[in-house]
């Protein structure tokens, strides 16, 4: 048996829940760290069984700050705190964690300064010059789709921090450089452009044609660009009085990408929409247009279109998901949404616009929306397991695991593919955040308590008793150790892994060194972060 708790903590209005390994029904004690001194006193009951038999138990009453362990008659928990501040600390070095990875002229990258000659396009081989930004992950790569979640896990801090601003501008130098006339953001460089690992490399630092690195002009996906114009018009608005030409560089950027999204009619799937919507916002405060006004609601209106209102029949006891997208061939070959490391966007995007417009005339559907996807859906699936952990998504056939609902099947993991799969923690953080943003709009005090288990999961409250955030908690994974190139990513404190993954049965794995489990990425970074900011705010 084992108790697994959070290994860092709780803020003292929190909802705080320990598990117990083996499924028996036993007391527990909450003792002041160091001391031993009893504060409260609960019993372990028996909880649901997806990942095996595990008892839980609630000490949501304790709020008074201080250090302790949960003890049962055999067993004790790691340390954890109970505090306001408490995860300030796992904030700052996840922060940090941005400046080791900092890629181009820099002192504080763990290997740097590196590929100052960053890079040739690849349609013509001119040199086009996109040092900056940050390696994206246990390797040397600079993908835009994933990095740009970098800038938004730092824009969603509470405070523009000298040291964050530092840090945004550092990986603005390298999105502002892949930006077109056109309005778009190119894909990546240092990608794997002819064959895997090709480019993943150092570099000789000379601009002069013979090993620089080759850029992918194509556009990166829809998405990605969205959080491009999200995160370019928050920091326009929040440096406007501070640093007005920053201001309007970072603004420009935004309405140029933005512009070139609605006219090239990019925005589809149910998480670009999301996402567009929440960007939309974002960019109409820091550049007022109608025009932006129009395009998020009539987005809301197609994301409203792609939600199950209802049972999908008699046989489906769950509703309230979104469909990925219409099906040209109709509602019966609709898949439903899913999404692993991209994020929660259907309901960030959704509790954004109604947090905008809470007096609009659509903003009953947009709750109502938001109510549904949570309950039905969301809540109803983490209820069967005892760790609370939302699912990866449902399916019409069953994809490994025998997770049967009605017509359709869930896993809580991703491996639809097998040759390239991650761990849940960005679907986990993500999904949290729009839980905390639900909680404070519908008044449901039971969803900011679910949101709070996802980010128990990350910090160690998992079958394998392991923070997944490094250098924070107990029994950090062996990170990802890549032999494409010499030196290769070390340890980096305040990386945060891309976390459990299931196996074909959906059973929970953590494989020390693998990459579909223990490297570093940076969406898993930006939501976690964002995640322990909601929290720590609540």
């Amino acid at each position: 048996m084992t108790v697994y708790v959070n290994h860092i903590g709780f803020t003292p209005p929190a909802a705080k829940l320990a598990l117990l390994g083996g499924g028996q029904e036993t007391d527990f004690t909450i003792c002041q760290q160091p001391g031993g001194q009893v504060v409260f006193r609960g019993r372990f009951r028996r909880a649901a069984s997806d990942f095996g038999l595990y008892s839980l138990g609630d000490f949501s009453e304790l709020q008074q700050p201080g250090e302790y362990i949960v003890r049962t008659a055999r067993e004790s928990s790691a340390p954890f705190s109970i505090g306001p501040q408490v995860y300030d600390s796992t904030l700052d070095l996840i922060a940090g964690y941005f400046r080791l990875q900092r890629c181009g002229d820099s002192q504080t990258g763990w290997n740097g300064p590196c590929h100052l000659d960053d890079g040739l396009r690849g349609d013509s081989r001119q040199q086009h010059t996109v040092t900056g930004g940050w390696h994206d992950a246990n390797d040397l790569r600079k993908w835009v789709g994933a990095t740009i979640f970098g800038m938004l896990g730092l824009v969603r801090q509470p405070a523009l921090t000298p040291a964050i601003e530092e840090e945004l501008r550092w990986g603005n130098r390298y999105f502002l450089a892949m930006q077109e006339p056109a309005g778009y953001l190119m894909n990546y460089v240092g990608g794997d452009y002819f064959v895997h690992g090709d480019n993943n490399r150092w570099t000789d630092n000379i601009a002069d044609g013979q090993d620089d690195r080759l850029i992918e002009v194509s556009p990166c996906e829809p998405l990605a660009q969205w959080v491009f114009v999200l995160a370019e018009s928050v920091v326009s608005a929040r440096l406007a009085d501070r640093d007005p030409t920053y201001a309007e560089i970072c603004r420009s950027a935004a309405t140029r990408c933005a512009a070139w999204l609605l006219q090239e009619q990019r925005t589809q799937t149910a998480g670009e929409l999301g996402a567009a919507i929440s960007a939309l916002l974002e960019l109409h405060r820091a550049a007022p247009n109608e025009a932006w006004l129009a395009a998020l609601l009539q987005f809301s209106e197609r994301l409203l279109a792609l939600q199950v209102t209802r049972a999908v029949d008699s046989h489906s006891p769950v509703w309230g998901f979104f469909w990925q997208q219409p099906d040209p061939h109709g509602p019966s070959s609709y898949e439903p949404y899913r999404d692993i490391w991209r994020g929660c966007w259907p309901l960030i995007g959704l509790c954004d616009l109604l947090e905008a417009y809470p007096e609009h005339e659509r903003a009953p559907a947009w709750g109502d929306a938001i109510g549904l996807f949570c309950q039905p859906y969301l809540q109803a699936l983490a209820a069967r397991n005892a760790f609370g952990i939302v699912p990866y998504g449902l399916y019409r056939s069953d994809p490994g695991g025998a997770r049967a609902l009605g017509r359709f099947w869930f896993r809580y993991f991703y491996e639809e593919n097998p040759k390239w799969y991650v761990g849940s923690n960005s679907l986990l953080a993500s999904s949290g955040v729009g839980l905390v943003k639900a909680a404070r709009l519908l008044g449901r005090p039971d969803l900011l308590a679910l949101a709070q288990r996802q980010l128990d999961w990350i910090l160690g409250c998992n079958p394998f008793n392991a923070s997944l955030v490094m250098g924070a908690g107990y029994n950090n994974p062996q990170h990802m150790f890549g032999a494409e190139y010499d030196p290769a990513t070390p340890f980096l404190p305040g990386a945060v892994l891309n976390g459990i993954t299931g196996d074909a049965h959906d059973r929970p794995q953590l494989r020390p060194g693998s990459y579909q489990e223990c490297e570093y990425w940076t969406p898993m970074v930006c939501y976690t972060m964002w995640l322990l900011a909601e929290l720590g705010s609540a």
